[in-house]
């Protein structure tokens, strides 16, 4: 009878009931790891960047079409670091020849 009595007893305050463990198999990924990768739209256009370098290599590209190219990043990514404070900014754009 003293044994019941144990297991009808409310619980002392500020202890908490023990909670159930999840039922888990061998085939669900463990919550380090992840199933798939989750990239943001930046992460995307990174890894298509890549692929396209990737692909030049594979396609032989000449020495010349990748100097080429190797200049054209370098001088985009200046001018992308010049103009970020100008953003926002509107700026004007004045082309002409002097013939």
């Amino acid at each position: 009878m003293a044994d019941r009595r144990l297991l009808n007893t409310a619980l002392p305050p500020g202890h908490a009931a023990p909670k159930s463990r999840p039922r888990v198999g061998e085939a669900d990924p463990l919550p380090t790891e992840h199933t798939e990768t989750v990239l943001t739209p930046e992460q995307r256009l990174y890894d298509e960047l890549r692929a396209t370098f990737a692909k030049l290599e594979r396609d032989g590209a000449t020495r010349g079409d990748l100097k080429i190219l190797a200049r054209a990043f370098r001088e985009l990514r200046y001018a992308f670091a010049v103009f970020k404070p100008l953003r926002r900014e509107r700026k004007v754009t004045v082309f002409g020849s002097a013939r």
